[in-house]
């Protein structure tokens, strides 16, 4: 019951990790495009489609997934032999 509710636990971090990274790469990309002068009137937008916020969100749990894997795997073979 533990070893399950830690790897729900990684795979969730994991994922959300990678999630907060996407935004802080859009954060620092709008800073660079609002440094420049585009003009009045003028807004910088971006299509929902281009975030990838569901490819990262995937990613994230899938690494997390892996990572859980490896670290029970390892464990339960310490504890058989």
């Amino acid at each position: 019951m533990k070893q399950g509710l830690i790897s729900c636990g990684i795979i969730l971090v994991s994922g959300i990790l990678l999630w907060q990274f996407r935004i802080f790469q859009l954060n620092s990309r709008f800073q660079k495009l609002s440094e420049f002068d585009i003009g009045n009137g003028i807004q910088t937008q971006m299509d929902f489609d281009n975030l990838n916020f569901g490819r990262y969100l995937f990613i994230g749990f899938l690494i997390g997934t892996i990572l859980s894997i490896l670290i029970f795997k390892n464990r339960n073979k310490t504890v058989t032999e």
